[in-house]
């Protein structure tokens, strides 16, 4: 599938003014280009993964990232919420997760990448953990991380989002609720800015047990305007050292291998529960009585 690959800022005249000679100079070199990776480059020194580039450019309202332990899909989509709350003024981005460990990742990702970096800093005015995650930008963008539980997705009624990311949604209690709250804040247009929102949601996830989960997957792989899914394993991962991966296999058991780490959808039949969850039922004290 090809996409359009173009790139044009969203910023107000009065944002752009704010910004540093190199700030124009490597946007304005994104919009030549037309290529989000030279940002990157500028102000993290590292590329979107190719098979989840099209994920920036990609004008699907739906997307799905299937991706094995390992494949750097949580890290990407980071990436490119960077990129859009940077070069768009007053872009909104939430990413839920089903607990608040799992919305944590993509935040400390994003702290880290910002923390004593003279590039960025002086793009962002706050960067709190307390009390939930957000970072906000010089141009009114935000970036907040919650998790998906009931009393967490009510907080956002009455919110209007450019995009959400379900992280590690094969976790989740209620796959289907937590869609139908996160898409119907997906609309409206930006403050001030006037544009209409992105739109977006995407989820990233291992393979689950999920029927509903897994249709949505399926639906991507057809010609379809507003579903894509795409594929990623940690092979496609050239941050991570093969030694890595060949210590991950070692230890992960052999009937979990085709769901963690080469994303095989598990058939719902047989055992339903994945070897972590079923030895976490184990009771020690149990077994020493019998």
């Amino acid at each position: 599938m090809e996409f359009d690959l173009t790139f044009q800022h969203q910023l107000l005249n009065s944002h752009l003014a704010k910004l540093t000679n190199d700030d124009l100079t490597v946007i304005g070199a994104g919009q030549r280009t037309g290529d989000v990776d030279v940002l990157l480059k500028w102000y993290w020194n590292r590329d979107l993964l190719p098979a989840l580039k099209p994920v920036y450019y990609a004008s699907h309202p739906n997307i799905f990232v299937l991706g094995s332990w390992g494949s750097g899909k949580t890290v990407n989509l980071a990436a490119i919420a960077f990129l859009e709350c940077l070069t768009k003024s007053y872009f909104r981005f939430v990413n839920v997760a089903p607990v608040g460990r799992q919305a944590l990742v993509m935040f400390k990702f994003l702290r880290d990448m910002i923390r004593d970096n003279d590039r960025i800093e002086h793009l962002i005015t706050k960067t709190v953990a307390r009390p939930y995650p957000i970072i906000r930008f010089w141009n009114g963008s935000t970036a907040e991380f919650l998790t998906a539980k009931p009393e967490y997705l009510d907080y956002l009624q009455g919110e209007e989002f450019d995009q959400v990311n379900i992280d590690e949604a094969a976790l989740l209690d209620n796959f289907e609720r937590t869609v139908g709250v996160v898409r119907s804040r997906l609309r409206g247009k930006r403050h001030r800015i006037g544009v209409p929102r992105s739109r977006k949601l995407t989820v990233t996830t291992v393979p689950g047990y999920d029927e509903i989960l897994r249709d949505r997957y399926e639906r991507g792989l057809k010609e379809n305007p507003d579903f894509l899914s795409i594929k990623i394993t940690a092979q496609h991962n050239p941050h991570l050292d093969p030694e890595d991966i060949r210590l991950m296999l070692i230890d992960v058991p052999d009937e979990d291998i085709p769901i963690y780490m080469d994303c095989e959808w598990p058939e719902i039949m047989g055992r339903l529960i994945q070897a972590a969850h079923y030895d976490a039922c184990e009771d020690i004290t149990l077994n020493i009585e019998m």
